[in-house]
This record gives structure tokens, C-alpha cells and sequence, in this order.
């Protein structure tokens, strides 16, 4: 899994639990729609910046959306390393 998918998956996961589409995420984070969907699609890899704006849009600490991605990626990190 590359940084992208997890970051894309993350967001998915927390947008869909969160109950609200990509229009009205991107419109309260203050990004446009297509650039929240490349996101989402794994296509770009947001800024922080934009993390922390899609962190408040949600109304969560920005590490409820890095914590999990970067647990995914370390891990395997770490099983690519020991083979």
C-alpha cells in the first residue's frame, strides 16, 4: 500500500463515518471538490495544511487522521524490510 491509498482510505473511512459526501467535506475544509476527490482516489497526496483544514472540517485532532496511516505504513514498512 502506498501513502496515497492510506491516506485516500483514511479519509474515505472517516468521511463515510462521519456522514457527509465530498462536496460538503471540500466545501467546509475550504478546498475544491475535485481537488478532495483526487484525494480521495489516491491520485494527489494532500499538504498538511490540508490535512489540518480537513481535521477541523471534521471536527477531530488532525492525529485521528494521520495516527492510522502512519500505523498502516510503518507496518508495512517493517514487513518489506524483514524479507
Amino acid at each position: 500500500m502506498t501513502l496515497k491509498t492510506a491516506i485516500a482510505a483514511q479519509l474515505k473511512a472517516k468521511r463515510e463515518e462521519f456522514g457527509i459526501s465530498q462536496d460538503r467535506l471540500a466545501a467546509k475544509a475550504g478546498v475544491s471538490t475535485r481537488y478532495y476527490q483526487s484525494i480521495e482516489a489516491a491520485e494527489k497526496q494532500p499538504s498538511l495544511d490540508v490535512i489540518f483544514k480537513l481535521a477541523t472540517a471534521f471536527e477531530c485532532d488532525y492525529s485521528e487522521l494521520i495516527q492510522p496511516v502512519w500505523d498502516e505504513w510503518h507496518a508495512c514498512r517493517q514487513d518489506s524490510q524483514q524479507v
